[in-house]
């Protein structure tokens, strides 16, 4: 039998009467679309800005009217079809409040059906992490609730999973409460921190309140630090300083209260004078961090400050940090990220708190990933 010649495949044309704006596969470009809830835009005017130093990828903002019906269930309008075909698409949230979490969702869960190449969901601060666990019977762990809500029903993109980036979980064994139907890349703004330190050129000493930030920050780390701890003495609680790592410590000279006799600092000369840095992934209240900071004064530390990641601060309780404030001197700095930029908005140029951008470490993510969906080489 005669065998039938090769023939190149062929794209078939549009029935009579229709016009197909979807571009052939020659024509596309990698491009990246930003879909933005509202409250999230300061975040996504820092990616613009971050991305306006690097032309790796072309980056535009994807059109999304986030309307509501009189009684106040969502009426959304998001751009779609020819326009986000194949390409990939980064969806900015904002989790910090449950209030419009519904929405969100929403626009999550319909994109994949839209045929965009890639979705990747950026939680820059999941909300409910905090509660992720349950010590006895009636208690509801939330956190696992708003994963499975978030991950369950999501579609699968032309390239597989959805790929939900989210900064300094509360706790790691979270990313199990997510289902299969997406990827989760747990990251953290310590790099982020570390830059800063070292352009700040000070010797810097870490200090973790407890063991679980020790635990979720010390390996990230090759700076000198201190493992705090809680302990309880009769009807007394206290903050104090349990362990260090690369620093030297006299714990016979250790004191809890300020009545404790007080016979000499446990650090030594040099590392007294060092920036005694606390570092927790969320501060809410400041509390703990603020008895952290007594422990570490009352045992010769010279200059206190502190950082974390998620500005929670509910009730605007960083006012309680800034001039008038009951604890205006407590830290010289007050170092956090913009992953809530509903609260860190309001903290830029207010003393003593300095705000750090993730957008430059986000950026990094998002383009290994799109380098690797498209089987680029990737130097990230």
């Amino acid at each position: 039998m005669a065998t039938q010649p090769a023939t190149q495949s062929t794209v078939l044309p549009s029935p009579p009467g229709v016009v197909s704006l979807r571009p052939v596969a020659s024509e596309r470009r990698c491009e990246l679309l930003v879909y933005t809830y509202p409250s999230a835009r300061p975040l996504f005017d820092a990616l613009m800005r971050t991305h306006a130093g690097s032309s790796t990828i072309p980056t535009r903002e994807a059109k999304c009217d986030w309307g509501e019906f009189e009684t106040g269930w969502p009426n959304i309008h998001f751009e779609a079809g020819d326009s986000i075909y194949g390409r990939h698409a980064v969806f900015l949230t904002s989790f910090y409040k449950p209030t419009n979490i519904f929405q969100q969702i929403s626009l999550a869960i319909a994109l994949p059906r839209n045929h965009v190449k890639s979705l990747t969901v950026v939680v820059p601060f999941f909300g409910p992490g905090t509660m992720e666990r349950v010590e006895e019977e009636g208690v509801l762990a939330s956190a696992e609730t708003m994963a499975k809500m978030l991950s369950a029903p999501m579609p699968l993109t032309s390239s597989g999973p959805t790929t939900i980036i989210i900064y300094d979980i509360h706790a790691l064994q979270e990313r199990f409460y997510f289902t299969d139907n997406v990827r989760v890349l747990l990251v953290s703004a310590i790099p982020t921190l570390m830059s800063y330190i070292k352009q700040d050129g000070r010797k810097t000493v870490l200090v973790f309140p407890d063991d679980g930030a020790a635990k979720r920050f010390g390996k990230r780390v090759t700076l000198p630090y201190l493992v705090c701890g809680k302990v309880r003495e009769r009807d007394e609680r206290f903050i104090r300083i349990l362990d260090g790592n690369n620093i030297g410590l006299d714990t016979s000279k250790l004191r809890l209260r300020a009545t404790d006799p007080d016979v000499g600092s446990i650090f030594t000369e040099e590392d007294r004078d060092a920036q005694f840095l606390i570092v927790d992934d969320l501060c809410n209240s400041g509390a703990t961090l603020v008895r952290c900071a007594e422990a570490l004064r009352l045992n010769g530390a010279r200059r206190i400050n502190a950082y974390c990641t998620h500005a929670v601060f509910g009730n605007d309780s960083w006012r309680k940090f800034t001039e008038g404030g009951q604890w205006h001197d407590v830290f010289d700095r007050f170092i956090v990220t913009n992953t809530i930029v509903e609260t860190t908005e309001k903290l830029k140029g207010t003393a003593p708190f300095v705000v750090l951008d993730i957008t430059p470490d986000l950026w990094n993510h998002l383009t290994c990933m799109v380098d690797s969906y498209e089987g680029n080489a990737t130097t990230h």
